[in-house]
């Protein structure tokens, strides 16, 4: 054996080990970022990075999602990738997966590697589909490498540097059973509300810890919670019982019980006109229609009903330029325009998916922002014509939307038990950056600006106890 092939050997055994074991111990970027990414992707069997480490002039494989695989040399197929630049898909049916390789670039399109993948038939058992879905995870992936030196970095940093989440707090809530609904917070108080949909409850925590504090009875089915710091009260939408509960927020005592419909659940607060509309009625009351509610929060009193044909509607958001109110109509995916002045349904917009349930409105742009479910689907409108501008893939399930304004992005969590991470560009264009893994129907979450935490609720399961995750917004 010649001396410089002997060296190169060497190095290449050395640079193998100190990948192993920093998988073993503390994970280089590229290893933290595989492990995401494949977790958010259950189509995926295996996905690796192959590149040349500093120092060395063997491509190996970086960072994979089977780690045994970490440390080996390239084989002549996936270095082929790199210098064609043209990726290679083959069925396996053997093993019933799609195989393919990609080349690898980094944020600014340099090209640093390959990344492989396989696709389980279970997804697809059509290459150009899987080819277009590895094609997507691709990219999810360059967007999250800066320089091939970042792929090599240890330490919380590097891993978290490109993250727009980092998990802070897992608050475990051993006996709370069943599913959640919405959240709700009181800044000054450091306290977050959250409705146990099925355990009949009102979890209390403290926003800046995620400490349990108290757990509230005497609910039948709390769907959505509201606090107004203004009067210290919590109004708690009971879907069971068609009632809006009003508690002093600090003893919890029900002071006031507001009639409204079977299935009441979704809620809206509009601060300035001092009203709480909140969707109700519907196929699961066993009525031919829905109802919107409206109750006045300065007399605790509702004051009118809107009647929506539909049999099931949920989400909200209001504009005051004109004064209107959207609602999802999930049963037809279609979107309601109600006229304020009249309380009357005007316009109804077709979407391009059904099961949509959370929606926003954005005043200054116009635009309209609304998520389907199966397959989960980020839809923007025009809010004046109802035309659908554009369309991101993003988590199914989802059940609600949070807007962060510093960051200009949306997160979009779904009983899939992820959060989709949007970025808005413009108002015409947005493109998803991250998919996170949360826990057993993670769907419901809220954003605090004033705290830079995002909290989001798990359910338990399979013996697992149900969970508050809290996360740095970065």
């Amino acid at each position: 054996m010649k001396k410089t092939t002997f060296t190169i050997f060497l190095i290449s055994a050395c640079v193998a080990l100190w990948l192993t074991t920093q998988a073993q111990s503390n994970d280089i970027y590229a290893q933290r970022l595989v492990d995401r990414i494949a977790a958010s992707h259950p189509e995926l069997n295996v996905l690796g990075l192959h590149v040349t480490p500093p120092n060395s002039s063997d491509n190996i494989i970086i960072a994979c999602s089977n780690r045994s695989k970490v440390g080996k040399k390239s084989d002549p197929d996936d270095l082929d990738v790199m210098k064609t630049l043209k990726p290679v898909i083959e069925v396996k049916n053997d093993r019933k997966i799609i195989d393919g390789g990609l080349p690898l670039y980094d944020a600014s399109k340099t090209l640093i590697g390959t990344v492989v993948m396989e696709v389980k038939f279970s997804f697809t058992q059509d290459p150009d589909v899987a080819l277009q879905r590895a094609t997507q995870i691709r990219d999810e992936i360059s967007k999250q490498i800066q320089s091939t030196q970042q792929l090599f970095s240890t330490g919380e940093s590097a891993a978290s540097a490109n993250e727009p989440l980092k998990l802070a707090q897992v608050t475990s809530l051993p006996g709370v059973l069943g599913d959640f609904d919405h959240l709700a917070v009181d800044v000054k108080g450091d306290r977050i509300f959250l409705t146990g949909e099925e355990h009949h409850s009102l979890e209390v925590f403290q926003a800046t810890t995620g400490k349990h504090l108290k757990s509230i009875g005497g609910f039948d089915t709390p769907h959505s919670v509201l606090y107004l710091p203004e009067t210290n009260t919590l109004h708690v939408i009971d879907g069971g019982d068609g009632t809006c509960k009003v508690l002093r927020a600090d003893t919890y005592v029900v002071t006031k019980t507001i009639k409204l419909t079977k299935e009441a659940d979704s809620m809206l607060y509009d601060a300035p006109g001092k009203r709480i509309y909140v969707t109700s009625g519907g196929k699961e009351a066993e009525m031919d229609h829905s109802l919107i509610s409206v109750i006045s929060t300065a007399e605790n009193e509702k004051i009118a009903d809107i009647r929506i044909d539909s049999g099931n509607i949920e989400g909200l958001a209001i504009g005051h330029s004109k004064p209107r109110l959207f609602v999802n109509i999930r049963d037809s995916g279609e979107v309601g325009v109600v006229d304020l002045t009249s309380n009357q349904l005007v316009a109804r917009w077709r979407l391009p998916v059904g099961g949509n349930t959370p929606i926003r409105f954005n005043e200054a742009e116009n635009r309209l922002y609304t998520v389907g479910r199966k397959p989960g689907t980020f839809v923007v409108l025009d809010a004046e014509t109802g035309k659908v501008i554009t369309t991101v893939q993003c988590v199914d399930g989802a059940d609600e939307m949070n807007y962060d304004a510093k960051h200009n992005r949306f997160y979009v969590t779904g009983s899939e038990g992820f959060i989709s991470v949007i970025a808005k560009r413009n108002a015409n264009e947005y493109e998803s950056i991250a998919k996170i893994p949360t826990g057993y129907r993670g769907k419901n979450s809220i954003y605090v600006p004033e705290l830079g935490r995002f909290y989001v609720a798990v359910s338990e399961h399979e013996g697992k106890p149900a969970e508050l995750r809290v996360y740095d917004v970065n």
